[in-house]
């Protein structure tokens, strides 16, 4: 029940209770007090005054008494004027003694005793009269009988009288007195019970509260202390069921918060994205934050991975094309070449048919052996024209195929750069999602700010018991000394109020700590941001590297669309070739036939071999032209090699970069 009360009400009841016993004491002090007043009252007022007047009264009587001795020895000696001055004198001791009578009366202490020496007194009084009588009537032997014989029996009566209410007045002061020293007595065993009482209740009070209050804010302190050095393994102890368990409980929320943000950020550190993070609740700005971060993060790196999959199929397929490509080039150098000798051969054919036509001319005689040798170049002419032009076939459709495998490179290019523009926006969305992370951070700076309305109300709960323990030195100070050990236990509470407020500067510090963590991992996201940042620069490079490789495919394909012109002009004048040598064969004919046409053939045929020779020349420029050309397309394909190797190379790492993460 006791854990279950707030600390103010705990102070208060422990206050309640204090100036309870106090007030208590002192109310009963008062109350012995004041019946030791009011006996004190008495005695000064009645008791003294009855035994004062009844002292005087006594002393009256006996004055009276004498006087009437006197009296009466006056008349026995017929001192007449003498007598008559004891007489006026007797009466005035009389009206006297009347007088006290009648203040004694008034003091109404002793009414019995008082009006039973009134009556002696009235007896006695009688007995003077009769002795003034007979003084009067000098009658001097009764006289002198009715003073010492006959009122004897009064004075026994008046003096007893005088004696018991001297008795009974002296017994009342002593009853009185006694009683006023045993409220006094009682009074002084309740201020030292009370006292004894409050210091214990007192003692006790410092112990619950020191075991409620100051022991579960020195655990909380260590909490912190931990917490301030990054240790989130802690366990919060069990508090009462007041501020300090309230402080206890969300002390305990924010070390569970903490693990479970730990464990979250440990698990994306090594890559494990296969859960999603835990939230608080509807109102954990910085859970829904993570949450949305890691989903994003997730769908980020899934497109990634996506991406870097395909980038590596596109860059593993324009390897196998640029390696293709490097194989038709080979291909197309080996035809160039064969095409380069078919044609050497083809002008030493030339040369020696011009030679023939020379040694035509020169000699008729052996026109026919000539005739033999032209037909036998020209048949050796039209099998290598023949060749050739097979080998020109091949090589239009190496070159072809070498264009087929250009424009499905350019297109495997295109596609890598637009992946890699693909890339490089996942990389964009991951800086904003790392911009969102830091953000996060800073918020969950601003929620560690929070913690100071917690400190706040332990600084409020420390100023208001430092409060109660002014307020109750003040008490103690107006107690007096019944006070003072109340007095010592509002300087202990004062105490315990300035350990909370220190307690209070402690956790103060921690959340300052704290604080500067949140910065450093926003320093943190920071170089993972740069490092995003260099990731993009890494893709801009590769991007330009795509560039550059789809222009240098450009270039090839260009060049290999020179190749095919090239190609078909070479064809072309197979063609004319192969027309002048079917002509040359159908001249030789004509030669065998007629040997007076040879002269006019032979003019016509050293003309047509001058064309051939010219046809043979822009045949081996046109070959040579096409090897410089296929030197150019080697050179394109072996840097399309490189780049794709480079390609593939950049696409492995991005994959394995992407794959270190389990979705």
């Amino acid at each position: 029940m006791w854990s279950k009360l707030s600390i103010s009400l705990k102070l208060a009841l422990t206050m309640i209770v204090i100036l309870g016993v106090l007030a208590i004491s002192d109310g009963v002090a008062v109350w012995r007090t004041h019946t030791a007043h009011g006996q004190v009252t008495n005695i000064v007022q009645k008791q003294t005054p009855f035994l004062v007047t009844t002292s005087n009264l006594e002393a009256l009587f006996n004055h009276y008494d004498g006087v009437m001795n006197s009296y009466v020895l006056a008349v026995n000696m017929k001192n007449w004027s003498l007598a008559a001055k004891k007489w006026t004198k007797a009466q005035k001791i009389g009206t006297q003694l009347v007088a006290d009578i009648h203040h004694l009366a008034a003091l109404g202490t002793d009414p019995k005793g008082v009006t039973a020496f009134a009556k002696a007194w009235k007896n006695y009084d009688a007995y003077a009269m009769m002795t003034h009588q007979a003084g009067l009537n000098h009658r001097i032997a009764q006289a002198v009988y009715e003073q010492t014989v006959a009122n004897s029996p009064a004075t026994q009566a008046a003096t007893q009288a005088l004696n018991a209410l001297s008795l009974s007045a002296s017994q009342r002061v002593h009853t009185q007195s006694m009683d006023v020293e045993g409220n006094l007595a009682a009074m002084t065993d309740m201020v030292l019970t009370a006292w004894a009482i409050t210091v214990l209740i007192a003692l006790g009070a410092l112990w619950m509260q020191w075991r409620g209050i100051a022991k579960p804010l020195q655990q909380l302190a260590r909490v912190a202390d931990g917490l301030s050095q990054g240790d989130i393994s802690q366990t919060i102890p069990q508090a009462p069921q007041d501020e300090t368990g309230a402080l206890a409980a969300s002390f305990r929320r924010l070390v569970a918060y903490f693990q479970d943000l730990s464990h979250a950020a440990e698990a994306m550190g090594q890559g494990d994205l296969t859960s999603a993070p835990p939230t608080a609740g509807p109102r954990d700005t910085l859970g829904q934050a993570l949450v949305t971060m890691h989903q994003r993060l997730r769908e980020l790196l899934q497109a990634a991975q996506n991406s870097g999959h395909h980038v590596r199929q596109q860059a593993q397929a324009v390897r196998t094309l640029a390696d293709q490509a490097a194989g038709a080039t080979e291909q197309i150098a080996a035809a160039v070449h064969q095409a380069a000798q078919a044609s050497g051969e083809s002008a030493d054919g030339l040369q020696h048919i011009a030679a023939a036509m020379q040694q035509l001319k020169a000699a008729g005689e052996q026109v026919a052996d000539g005739t033999d040798r032209q037909a036998q170049a020209v048949a050796a002419g039209q099998r290598t024209l023949s060749a050739m032009q097979d080998d020109q076939h091949q090589m239009a459709g190496a070159v072809d195929h070498m264009g087929t495998l250009t424009t499905e490179s350019q297109v495997a290019v295109q596609k890598s750069r637009e992946e890699m523009v693909q890339t490089l926006e996942s990389m964009d969305r991951i800086a904003d999602v790392t911009q969102t992370a830091a953000t996060a951070i800073l918020r969950l700076g601003d929620r560690s700010k929070e913690i100071g309305t917690i400190v706040r109300a332990i600084s409020d709960i420390a100023d208001q018991t430092n409060l109660l323990a002014l307020n109750a030195a003040i008490e103690a100070a107006r107690a007096g000394d019944a006070g003072r050990g109340f007095a010592v236990v509002a300087d202990e509470v004062r105490r315990l109020a300035e350990q909370s407020a220190q307690e209070t500067q402690n956790i103060r510090e921690l959340i300052q700590s704290i604080q500067e963590d949140v910065g450093l991992s926003v320093d943190a996201i920071n170089r993972g941001r740069e490092a995003v940042q260099e990731g993009q620069s890494v893709a801009t490079r590769t991007r330009e590297a795509l560039n550059a490789m789809e222009h240098a495919v450009g270039g090839v394909a260009d060049d290999i669309q020179g190749v095919i012109a090239t190609v078909q002009q070479v064809e072309s004048g197979s063609l004319t070739v192969g027309q002048r040598m079917q002509e040359i064969a159908q001249a030789a004919q004509n030669n065998a036939a007629a040997a007076t046409e040879m002269a006019a053939s032979t003019a016509d045929a050293a003309e047509t071999v001058q064309g051939l020779a010219a046809i043979a020349g822009e045949t081996a420029q046109g070959m040579e032209s096409m090897a410089q050309t296929s030197q150019d397309v080697q050179a394109s394909a072996t840097q399309l090699q490189r780049s794709a190797q480079d390609l593939a190379e950049i696409a492995e790492q991005l994959g394995a970069l992407v794959d270190s993460y389990h979705l």
